[in-house]
C-alpha cells in the first residue's frame, strides 16, 4: 500500500483467468456428458482455488457454522450488531455497524481459512469498531474465496486502505488468508471493488459459461483469456445482452482491473471520493505501469534505438540494461519526454529479462530458448528487428489509435484487408512528418495478418488457433493496454 492517498491494485491476474478457464474447458469437452452450466462455474469459483483441507469431501468448503453462537455471545455487549437471521439468511453471519441499507458499497473479500476464521474474524471486527468505521458485513457459513466480505459506504476509500494495512499487520490474519477468485482484483490479496447491489461474480459465472459453450461449439481446441475479455467488451456493448448476463456498468470495469493488474487510483482528500477510477495520474518522475504498458515502453525504446542507431546498438542496449543495469545505450527519443529515463524508473533488469523470456516462448521453438539470457536477448532482437515490417505496423496503427479509438483501428484493419483501402488510418500524427498510410500501403494487405500474429508473440500473447478476426480484435486489446501516457508520447 503506497499511502492513504491512493489504492495500489496488485499486478494481473490473467494467467490465474487463463488457468481457471483451462481447467473448466478441458474438463467439459472431456467428459461430453457433463452438463456444465453458470451454476457449477459460480460454484467452482468459490470453491476450486482452495486448498485441500478448507474443503470437504464433495469439494465444498468447510461448514463453520458452529461458531454463529460464539461470535453473537462476544459481541453481545459491543457496539457492533453481530446476528445470524435464521429466518431469512441462517447461511451467513452479519456484523453491523452504523451503515444500514444501501445501493452502492465498496465491497472488500477476506478470503479467512478454516484455522484461522473464529479469532480472525473476532480480530478484524474489534478493529472496525475501534476504528469506528461504518460497514455492513457478512460471513459464509462454508469456507470460500469469499466467505468474509466486508462492505463499505460508497467513497469510503480511506477505511479501505485501514482494513487492508492493518490485515497485512496482523501476522495471525495474513498467515491463514486464502486467495480470492482469480477474476477479482485484489489489493495485497484483499478482493476490492465497487458494488451496486448486483452480483458481480454470478454475471462473471454466466459470461464464462457462455463463452465455453461457444468455443465447444465451434470445435476450438484452447480457450483463451484474451478472447474471453473481447466477448465481454463485445457483450458489454448491447444492452440486451448486458441484461442477459446482468451485467452492470461495473462488471467490465472490474474484470479490467483485474485482468490488466496494477494500477494507482488516487483519492481526493478533501470528500474522499476517487478521483478516477480507469487511468490513474501519473507522477511527474516515473509512471506506474501495469504489464502490458511495460511492454508498450519497452517496446517504444526499442524501435526508437533501432531506428536511430541500428540493429547491434539496441542489442547491446538490452544486454547492459538486463546483465549491468546500465540503460544509457538506450536512445532517449525525440520528443521531450525522456523514453530511457521512464524505462530505468518503471522496468527493473529482472523484469525485462523475464518479458523478453516470456516473448519467446510464442516465437520460437523451445530448443531455440537458452537457460542464459545473453543468447536469449540474440534471438529476441533478431526475431524484432530483422523484420522491421512489425515495428513499422505496429507504429502506424498506434498513431491511429492514438488520434482516434480503438473501435477505428479495428475498422481500419478491416478495411484495408478486405478492399485495400488505407483510408481509415490516420496519415499524420502530431505533425511528423511519416506517413503512415504510406507504411501500411507499403506492408501490403496480405501481410497484415502475418504481421498481426507475430506482433502479437513478440509481446508474449498466445495466438494458436485464433480467426482472422479474433487475432485484429486481440491485437488492437493489446495496443490500448499498452499504452503508458498518451499524452507525454509524442510520435
Amino acid at each position: 500500500m503506497k499511502n492513504n492517498n491512493s489504492l495500489i491494485y496488485d499486478e494481473s491476474r490473467k494467467n490465474e483467468m487463463q488457468d481457471f478457464l483451462t481447467f473448466i474447458y478441458t474438463l467439459f469437452v472431456q467428459n461430453p456428458d457433463f452438463d456444465l452450466n453458470f451454476e457449477i462455474i459460480y460454484s467452482l469459483l468459490s470453491f476450486e482455488p482452495l486448498p485441500s483441507n478448507d474443503k470437504d469431501e464433495f469439494g465444498k468448503g468447510n461448514n463453520i457454522n458452529r461458531f454463529f453462537d460464539r461470535w453473537e455471545d462476544k459481541f453481545i455487549n459491543k457496539k457492533t450488531e453481530a446476528f445470524c437471521d435464521k429466518l431469512n439468511w441462517s447461511y451467513f453471519f452479519q456484523f453491523v455497524n452504523g451503515l444500514g441499507p444501501r445501493t452502492n458499497y465498496i465491497k472488500l473479500y477476506v478470503p479467512i481459512n478454516t484455522t484461522h476464521i473464529y479469532e480472525g474474524a473476532n480480530e478484524l471486527f474489534d478493529y472496525l469498531e475501534s476504528e469506528n468505521i461504518k460497514h455492513q458485513s457478512k460471513i459464509s457459513e462454508e469456507v470460500k474465496t469469499d466467505n468474509v466480505i466486508i462492505r463499505l459506504e460508497k467513497g469510503d476509500y480511506k477505511s479501505v486502505n485501514k482494513i487492508i494495512n492493518y490485515i497485512n499487520n496482523n501476522n495471525y490474519l495474513k498467515t491463514g488468508l486464502n486467495k480470492t477468485n482469480p477474476f477479482i482484483p485484489a489489493i495485497n490479496g484483499i478482493g476490492v471493488m465497487n458494488d451496486h447491489g448486483g452480483s458481480y461474480n454470478y454475471s462473471i459465472s454466466k459470461l464464462i459459461y457462455s463463452y465455453l459453450k461457444e468455443c465447444k461449439e465451434l470445435g476450438k481446441e484452447k480457450v483463451n483469456i484474451d478472447n474471453f475479455r473481447a466477448f465481454i467488451i463485445e457483450k458489454n456493448k448491447d444492452e440486451k445482452e448486458k441484461s442477459e448476463f446482468e451485467m452492470d456498468d461495473n462488471v467490465l470495469d472490474t474484470f479490467e482491473i483485474a485482468y490488466s493488474g496494477k494500477k494507482e487510483i488516487l483519492i481526493n482528500s478533501k470528500n474522499n471520493e476517487l478521483e478516477q477510477t480507469k487511468e490513474f495520474k501519473i507522477p511527474k518522475d516515473k509512471l506506474l505501469l501495469n504489464q502490458q504498458q511495460k511492454i508498450g515502453l519497452l517496446m517504444e525504446c526499442i524501435n526508437v534505438t533501432f531506428n536511430k542507431y541500428g540493429y547491434e546498438q539496441t542489442e547491446h542496449a538490452l544486454i547492459k540494461a538486463i546483465t549491468e543495469g546500465d540503460y544509457q545505450y538506450f536512445s532517449r527519443g525525440k520528443s521531450g519526454f525522456d523514453l530511457r529515463e521512464q524505462l530505468k524508473t518503471s522496468i527493473t533488469s529482472n523484469e525485462m529479462s523475464t518479458l523478453i523470456k516470456n516473448s519467446l516462448k510464442d516465437m520460437v521453438p523451445p530448443r531455440m530458448i537458452s537457460p542464459d539470457i545473453i543468447p536469449n536477448i540474440k534471438i529476441y532482437t533478431r526475431a524484432i528487428l530483422l523484420n522491421n515490417t512489425i515495428l513499422q505496423f505496429d507504429e502506424a496503427c498506434n498513431a491511429t489509435l492514438y488520434k482516434y479509438d480503438k473501435n477505428q483501428l479495428a475498422s481500419a484493419i478491416e478495411l484495408f484487408i478486405k478492399q485495400n483501402n488505407v483510408q481509415k488510418f490516420t496519415k499524420y500524427l502530431n505533425n511528423k512528418k511519416i506517413n503512415y498510410r504510406d507504411v501500411i500501403k507499403r506492408i501490403g494487405s496480405n501481410n497484415v495478418i502475418h504481421n498481426i500474429e507475430q506482433s502479437l508473440k513478440s509481446k508474449g500473447n498466445e495466438t494458436y488457433g485464433l480467426k482472422d478476426e479474433e487475432l485484429i480484435i486481440n491485437y488492437v486489446n493489446m495496443l490500448e493496454q499498452m499504452k503508458y501516457d498518451t499524452k507525454q508520447i509524442k510520435r
